[in-house]
């Protein structure tokens, strides 16, 4: 399946860890840097250059990489394309590098994220303050349709108490906060003292 897919669907599992995967699994993989590198290193060691000792030859690469790559640099910033295709918008991740990702990733990226102190509100069909996560240390807990608060635990009387996790979600360890019911079929088996989660069979190699 798809990736991007993937995460988007788990969003709500993990909210901060879902937006650096779409923003980083969006830039495309390209192994043609190294082919020009590894081609021009076989021009460095020819017929004529067989009295160079090992350490003149690991110096000529170095300095050769180091020109290719300040070329590329040079390349991309003065001569690269000025436009994205058709669809596409140019979203700038630094002052030194910008990338051509489809609108709808642009629009997730760019949505300042507001952290929720302990106390606050979180959640609710009423509350349209978006993208909000809770600050570290606190999980947003749900008390109705109406309200959720940013608490370290879940009240006993609280709605929170009778929702459940969907396989794959975190559930437990050491430091965790959040919900730890599973859904039906499923168990919170521990990876190690630090993370546990929901699974229908413990995995091999974990702390069940």
């Amino acid at each position: 399946g798809n990736i991007l897919t993937w995460w988007k669907d788990r969003s709500i599992i993990y909210k901060q860890l879902s937006r650096l995967a779409l923003s980083l699994l969006a830039i495309s993989a390209s192994s043609a840097t190294a082919e020009r590198i590894f081609s021009g290193t076989g021009r460095i060691l020819e017929a004529k250059r067989q009295l160079l000792s090992p350490e003149s030859v690991d110096s000529l690469i170095k300095l050769y990489i180091c020109i290719v790559l300040a070329r590329l640099r040079f390349r991309v910033r003065v001569r690269g394309p000025r436009t994205c295709k058709q669809g596409l918008t140019c979203f700038k991740r630094s002052k030194y590098y910008a990338q051509c990702i489809g609108k709808e990733m642009a629009a997730v990226a760019t949505i300042p994220i507001q952290y929720i102190a302990l106390g606050g509100r979180c959640g609710g069909e009423k509350d349209t303050r978006e993208p909000l996560i809770c600050a570290i240390g606190t999980y947003c807990f749900i008390q109705n349709e109406n309200y959720g608060e940013c608490r370290t635990s879940c009240p006993s009387n609280w709605y929170c108490q009778k929702q459940t996790l969907p396989e794959w979600a975190p559930c437990g360890g050491e430091t965790y906060v959040g919900l730890t019911k599973c859904k039906e079929s499923l168990q919170c088996y521990a990876h190690s003292k630090w993370y546990s989660e929901c699974r229908s069979e413990c995995p091999e190699g974990w702390k069940c």
